[in-house]
């Protein structure tokens, strides 16, 4: 009993210890930014309303979209490369990986709690905004910033290192945290508080554990390995030499089975997929991704999200492709505009020849374009085959309309059933384009099916949304069912529909 006593005061004060180095780190270093208020930590942000005109024109803002901050992780060294998306709590369950900043030129923040469930996991450069809890062994945590708490379980945190490590807050916390679902924003009742009862109740089990219990072990082991110096040794563990210890796990295995969650097809959600892994040589890349940012490549423009009159692209170049359509519009963002490139090359390689018809478009020319067809078919009927100014993807300068000469350079749904439609259903992905109005999903994405709109998000992106057969609205988390048909009764006007894009817009 005094000898398990005796190695938790031990371990409380490495504790102490650590956390009032942290926080003269935190505090004292100039090299260090302060990034506002956090959970578990004193902090302060400028409100929606104090924010500059500027700051509205770039697309700056407080808070993401629904308050929730949306993680890409690209997992990749496992044979099959995947992309998971964290859209709450970012939880790191694959086992023997590093996690680290896919664009290590940027400063990763993560402004959400980070969970570490799985053993001999890295982490690596980053500042995290909220709470990290850690519920595996032999973690390594590497170049972080923590604004909130550190929350250690003695249980099961056998064999943590820490390498250049500062913290708001250090707790002992007996038991996993298990609020997974909960947004983000949702931390701060986690935290604060959490941290001083922690400590009593971890105290509480210390104290009443007998002298063969081996809890005060694993506590020390942790003590020992706070601040330890990582050292680079042959036949260790990831890429910093962390020495793994004994958990009594066959490490002679090469795969580890994950529950890895994937978004339901059906309504965006997310379900549990059981997927294997390999767990050699194993990295997850982690990126921010910004639906929100006008310059964003991954920016989510629809019937309720706007863009505003004055913004226009600052990297827009002319196509270098066929092209049958106003000359104004003949124009992509240069990432966008070369990825057309290669996809028409290589179409062409095949005999498919393609023709690009429609581009960027001023919030001005959008406005001509729905006023046509408004004209033509109605209100009612124009507003499911054509966007109002302000919510039309071809403003973003990533959209792109492509039909063919069999078509007559026209655009028709009947475009996907001949050879060049069917190519670019197909191959679209492998250059970066997604069919951003696909059939079934009308009342996601609030547009009828196009076959011919094609937008630009990137290759790895492409290939994965494709693949999960999502609209950007359901792989982001963001869906709305009945979009811009909320009264089936009567169709709203064109004033309605844009103060109602205007209000809802999360930019």
């Amino acid at each position: 009993m005094k000898k398990v006593r005796v190695s938790f005061l031990l371990i409380l004060a490495a504790l102490v210890l650590l956390h009032s180095t942290s926080v003269y780190a935190l505090t004292g270093s100039s090299g260090l930014t302060d990034y506002g208020n956090t959970a578990g930590a004193q902090g302060s942000s400028v409100s929606g309303d104090q924010r500059t005109d500027a700051d509205a024109q770039t697309g700056l803002q407080e808070e993401p979209v629904n308050g929730r901050q949306i993680i890409l992780v690209k997992i990749a060294g496992g044979g099959d490369e995947m992309i998971k998306v964290s859209l709450d709590d970012l939880v790191l369950d694959i086992a023997d990986c590093t996690y680290e900043p896919e664009d290590r030129e940027v400063t990763l923040v993560i402004s959400k709690n980070v969970l570490i469930t799985a053993d001999n996991i890295i982490l690596t450069d980053a500042v995290i905004e909220g709470d990290l809890y850690i519920n595996a062994d032999n973690a390594v945590l590497r170049n972080l910033n923590v604004n909130g708490t550190i929350y250690i379980d003695p249980s099961s945190g056998k064999g943590l290192r820490l390498d250049n490590v500062t913290s708001g807050n250090l707790a002992v916390r007996i038991g996993h945290y298990t609020d997974t679902g909960s947004d983000s924003g949702d931390g701060d009742e986690n935290a604060g508080g959490a941290a001083d009862d922690s400590r009593d109740e971890a105290a509480d089990n210390a104290g009443g554990k007998d002298d063969d219990d081996d809890t005060g072990k694993s506590i020390n082991d942790n003590a020992d390995r706070i601040g330890e110096q990582d050292k680079d040794e042959p036949g260790e563990a990831g890429d910093g030499g962390v020495k793994k210890a004994d958990t009594g796990k066959d490490e002679s295995k090469d795969s580890n089975e994950e529950n890895i969650k994937e978004n339901d097809k059906g309504s965006g959600r997310e379900v549990e997929e059981k997927t294997t892994v390999s767990n050699k040589n194993l990295k997850a890349y982690l990126q921010v991704a910004d639906i929100d940012g006008y310059d964003s490549t991954l920016v989510v423009v629809s019937k309720t999200r706007s863009l505003p009159a004055d913004w226009r692209p600052k990297d827009l170049v002319m196509l270098r492709v066929n092209y049958r359509g106003r000359a104004i519009a003949r124009y992509m963002r240069k990432e966008a505009s070369d990825a057309l490139t290669r996809l028409f090359a290589d179409a062409a390689k095949e005999g498919i020849e393609l023709c690009a018809v429609s581009g960027y478009r001023s919030y001005a020319l959008q406005e001509i374009v729905f006023n046509k067809h408004s004209d033509q078919l109605g209100l009612e009927a124009a507003m499911r085959v054509s966007a109002l100014q302000g919510q039309s993807e071809h403003q973003t300068g990533l959209a792109i309309d492509i039909s063919s000469k069999t078509m007559n350079y026209g655009l028709d749904k009947s475009f996907a059933v001949t050879r060049e439609g069917k190519w670019l259903a197909a191959n679209a992905a492998k250059y970066g384009f997604i069919l951003r109005y696909p059939q079934g999903k009308e009342q996601i994405t609030g547009y009828d099916y196009e076959p011919w709109h094609f937008r630009y998000v990137g290759v790895d992106l492409a290939l994965d949304i494709m693949k999960k057969g999502l609209t950007m609205e359901e792989y982001f988390g963001i869906a709305e069912a009945d979009a811009g048909n909320e009264d089936k009764g009567a169709a709203p006007g064109k004033e309605q529909a844009l103060q109602a894009g205007n209000q809802k817009s999360a930019f």
